[in-house]
């Protein structure tokens, strides 16, 4: 029999489990918690399955039941990984008298294909961006659109895919710099990621290159923000058209209309940069894992490697260049004694 203890209803406990990922997650991750919990308690609910009647058959039926609905498998991962996370928080406070998947084994993801642009796919990118918005390039992009508006997207939009590719920086991250983690030391420029998605903070070098459309970005800021009265500036360094924070989604979906414009790659996008950056970074000989890593914010250099993905070109140079099977052959010829006859 079920005590009063052990009572909690599903919809009390994803709110409560929700709170606890965003006290110490980022907003996304906890966003990403609740919606894979919820869709449980969804399941479970109408079956009369309490927290506390709920076990590893159940979530077996579950996932059963999500790959009928023609789930892939990465989702069926995520639901069994969601499950787990949430029924260990809610042992670990009284919501439930035991853990019924503390020896559950989650089935690994897949792992798929990751896409990885080529150098002339990110040059031709940035070279879109500054088309894009001209209209001698396209006329489209002048329809309702002044001189000064477009000028402000085009600088803002190539001054952040330049810091993109300089720092590895997640798109938030970027949104979330303000005008004063943009510093100058007697090195040359940085940025200082306040608001990291692992909450460690990180002072990343800025290129020569990427300062200097980060300065030319500036000169269009001020000239909007001056407008306004200065109490009111949040000082958002990537700002809105309205000076508040750059909104994420909307400027993917206006880099997404820049790649399809230019006929670059479906695959291409925000991560598949990111992971441009990071491969070019790693593949340096001179410790370029550990500066790829530290760049990225990892905390773990494993995470680091899932981003790497190593093109074939670079792999047939290291071939060549490591040469074992010619090393091997020629090595062994040296050692033949000549024949007599």
């Amino acid at each position: 029999m079920v005590t009063q203890k052990y009572s909690v209803p599903w919809e009390e406990a994803v709110k409560g489990f929700f709170l606890h990922k965003r006290a110490v997650r980022n907003l996304s991750t906890a966003k990403w918690y609740r919606a894979y919990t919820t869709k449980l308690r969804i399941w479970a609910e109408p079956q009369g399955i309490t927290l506390e009647d709920f076990t590893k058959r159940n979530l077996d039926a579950y996932l059963a039941h999500r790959s009928d609905e023609g789930k892939s498998p990465t989702t069926l991962h995520h639901d069994a990984l969601a499950a787990c996370h949430f029924f260990e928080w809610c042992s670990r406070n009284d919501i439930v008298s035991r853990d019924p998947l503390a020896e559950y084994k989650v089935r690994n993801a897949p792992k798929t294909y990751k896409y990885l642009p080529t150098e002339e796919n990110v040059r031709d990118l940035l070279d879109a961006v500054l088309n894009f918005y001209d209209k001698t390039q396209n006329r489209s992009s002048a329809k309702g659109h002044s001189a000064n508006n477009r000028t402000f997207h085009r600088d803002r939009t190539y001054a952040i895919e330049l810091v993109k590719l300089d720092t590895a920086c997640r798109i938030g991250e970027i949104m979330n710099f303000k005008v004063s983690d943009y510093g100058k030391t007697e090195k040359g420029r940085q940025l200082t990621v306040r608001q990291a998605k692992g909450r460690q903070p990180r002072v990343l070098p800025v290129s020569p290159s990427c300062a200097e459309a980060i300065d030319e970005w500036m000169k269009v800021r001020n000239r909007v923000i001056s407008k306004v009265p200065e109490s009111q500036d949040e000082g958002w360094l990537f700002m809105s058209e309205t000076g508040g924070r750059g909104n994420e989604g909307n400027y993917l979906r206006g880099l997404k209309n820049i790649i399809r414009w230019a006929g670059l790659p479906d695959q291409m996008n925000n991560h598949s940069q990111r992971r441009f950056s990071i491969t070019t970074s790693a593949k340096d000989e001179n410790g370029g894992l550990l500066f790829a890593q530290q760049q990225a914010g990892h905390t773990d250099p494993k995470t680091t490697m899932i981003y790497v993905t190593l093109d074939s070109d670079y792999l047939r140079d290291r071939h060549e260049r490591v040469a074992v099977v010619k090393g091997l052959l020629t090595s062994t010829r040296a050692k033949k004694k000549p024949r007599l006859v």
